[in-house]
């Protein structure tokens, strides 16, 4: 008798900072998935909070390998650093306050076989509430509705939204970045066509998986948003603008990552469109804060838009370097119309 298949190796990679008990529903749902062998690697990124400290130990007790940053990298170098120690393909970068369903993995890896040219899928992630039973595929009423993130495009390749639908499977231009299901041999090119990955180091945190989505287009994989590919997300450090966490370095993140991809990615048009639109968006928010007592936000984006300036050489070599990347793929020209991503 012939030795039964074994089952694959599917890796995954939690990035953590100081996000407590949430941490270990990641672990426990990724370590109970089914029909697959999981390869798990926890990545703290300088945490100093007890509670985080106390889900590390537990991780690793539960058969987590953990990787403990002497400071916070960003969210775009933690990843990267987690994807160096992990084995399996394909790989799962899931956020510290997502959870997989038991069988996400399985279907993420029939997906891969289905559609030898799909270089990255989009599981369908519920938002989940922050507190209460996560498992929401046995407690629906955890469930508070879709989670977004994905990104569609339409027949001629151009940008939607994509809204709460279950389905059916269809062409996306990024997945929800909580939880992409990434092939090897993806993340391989990017390294060796770019020069980083799975994200760009550029982006530290917000905005890396747009530019990841670009480019891997422009190497001519496909993203496909597969709804029987289920995650749930608490979104705990997804709020607005105003609140504690998105001040400070944060902040100066998201304003700054816009611009960015824009410059990067887009062409000359729409490119000076997004660029108008995100200073007048920039200022209203300035405007907005101000009235609220919240006068640090001159400071956070004043410093994103230092950081654009800085950058600016490096993304007009980018440009000059990777420009034919607007090529059809797939039949789908991939420009953006209408939503306007990163």
């Amino acid at each position: 008798m012939s030795a039964p298949a074994r089952a694959p190796v599917v890796g995954v990679v939690v990035l953590a900072w100081e996000c407590g008990d949430l941490l270990l529903r990641a672990v426990e749902s990724a370590l109970g998935s089914r029909g697959v062998e999981v390869d798990l690697v926890v990545v703290d990124n300088g945490s100093t909070d007890a509670a985080t400290a106390h889900a590390l130990d537990e991780a690793g007790r539960r058969g987590a390998r953990v990787e403990r940053l002497p400071h916070n990298t960003g969210f775009a170098r933690g990843m990267n650093t987690g994807y160096d120690l992990v084995r399996g393909d394909p790989v799962v970068l899931l956020n510290c306050d997502a959870v997989l369903h038991p069988d996400a993995l399985a279907a993420a890896v029939q997906v891969l076989a289905e559609h030898p040219d799909v270089g990255v899928v989009a599981p369908h992630v519920t938002k989940l509430a922050p507190i209460g039973e996560w498992r929401f595929w046995l407690h629906p009423e955890a469930a508070t509705g879709f989670d977004g993130g994905v990104i569609g495009l339409d027949a001629r390749g151009r940008v939607t939204s994509l809204g709460d639908t279950g389905g059916p499977r269809q062409e996306s231009f990024k997945p929800n970045g909580a939880c992409p299901v990434v092939r090897r041999q993806v993340v391989e090119q990017l390294r060796s066509t770019y020069g980083s990955g799975p994200f760009d180091p550029l982006f530290d945190t917000y905005g890396e998986d747009v530019d990841a989505a670009w480019k891997t287009w422009a190497l001519g994989w496909r993203v496909l948003y597969a709804p029987e590919v289920r995650a749930g997300h608490v979104r705990s450090y997804a709020s607005a603008l105003e609140v504690e966490d998105k001040r400070g370095r944060l902040r100066t993140n998201l304003v700054a990552e816009r611009y960015v991809n824009a410059l990067r990615h887009r062409a000359p048009g729409p490119a000076a469109a997004q660029v108008t639109g995100a200073v007048v968006g920039d200022v209203a928010m300035v405007v907005g804060q101000l009235r609220r007592g919240d006068r640090q936000v001159v400071t956070d984006v004043a410093r994103g838009w230092g950081r654009v300036v800085r950058a600016l050489p490096a993304l007009v070599r980018y440009r000059r370097r990777h420009r034919g990347w607007r090529r059809r793929v797939g039949g789908l020209v991939v420009e953006p119309a209408g939503a306007t991503p990163g």
